[in-house]
């Protein structure tokens, strides 16, 4: 489990920044899953990741997205996402391409399991059928054109799911909501989805990305707000940083030092630089333990110095 040896702010004294920054928020380890946009083939039916879905927008304008990714649930505390893919948007003709790139996950918003299971001869090659979910996942994305939005990924599995769980998926890009959802067709690939329980080898994975950190080898590190995506920096095995709105404006720091051979602990620093409200959440990838600290707006900064 982690501890916080200190929460350091610029300028100002460890027991300040402690009383006045820091809201420290323990949160239990949660179960490490895996969503997936799939590909299948037929005769026999077969799973494969780097598939494709769809939705459609109130003028039938149609978003299409490929994607992967995880995410750690606890309850309600859900933390430690990775994921994103590609997007491409259609005029109404859904022929027309009006735009295209890629897309980020920054953000679970909420994940809900629900009753389901694979057929016993589904050949599954992304994990074990036994580990695959029915459920609705809530993603916050960014898209690569700047714009943001919302990804609803609903799994609706073969055997025993609820009849109001749909499969596909729904998503908003600016102010455009792709809300008609395309429902699979028998027999042809696409607008499939899955999530599957990870085990431990893959729940250990401390992989670097453009919105996460991996410090000493095993913690993950994101930075998230109202608003807000860090986008991260390394500088050092154990230290990095977050820019908010311009990658040479710092706005947080992290370090992640092994104080074992002292407390038999490992030891958290964060280094604010921004009076933007954020959490800043480490996920110890070998334990699958999390921990938030929260570093509340307007505070310890002086916008009005000079």
């Amino acid at each position: 489990m982690l501890v916080v040896l200190a929460l350091l702010t610029t300028g100002v004294s460890v027991a300040q920044s402690q009383v006045e920054v820091a809201q420290v928020e323990a949160v239990a380890a949660g179960t490490p899953m895996r969503w997936d946009l799939l590909s299948t083939s037929f005769n026999p039916t077969t799973q494969n990741p780097g598939g494709t879905a769809s939705a459609k927008a109130n003028d039938d304008s149609q978003i299409t997205l490929t994607g992967t990714g995880t995410f750690l649930s606890s309850g309600e505390n859900i933390q430690g996402v990775t994921g994103g893919g590609t997007w491409t948007t259609f005029a109404p003709n859904s022929t027309s391409v009006t735009g295209s790139g890629t897309y980020i996950v920054t953000e679970l918003i909420s994940w809900e399991e629900a009753p389901g299971t694979l057929p016993a001869a589904t050949i599954d090659n992304i994990g074990n059928n036994v580990d695959a979910r029915s459920g609705l996942a809530v993603l916050r994305i960014r898209y690569s054109d700047g714009s943001r939005g919302v990804l609803a990924v609903s799994c609706d599995l073969p055997v025993g799911s609820p009849p109001p769980i749909f499969e596909g998926i729904v998503a908003s890009k600016g102010f455009t909501n792709f809300w008609n959802r395309l429902a699979p067709v028998a027999g042809v690939s696409g607008n499939r989805t899955v999530f599957h329980v990870l085990g431990a080898a893959a729940a250990a994975s401390c992989s670097p990305s453009a919105i996460a950190l991996c410090l000493g080898g095993r913690f993950k590190a994101q930075v998230s707000g109202t608003n807000i995506t860090g986008f991260a920096i390394p500088n050092t095995a154990d230290t990095g940083d977050f820019w908010f709105y311009t990658p040479n404006n710092i706005d947080v720091v992290v370090k992640v030092l092994d104080g074992r051979a002292f407390n038999n602990r490992f030891w958290v620093f964060i280094g604010s630089l921004s009076d933007r409200g954020y959490t800043v959440t480490v996920t110890d990838t070998v334990t699958g333990a999390v921990k938030t600290y929260t570093n509340p707006p307007g505070t310890i900064a002086d916008t009005t110095a000079f």
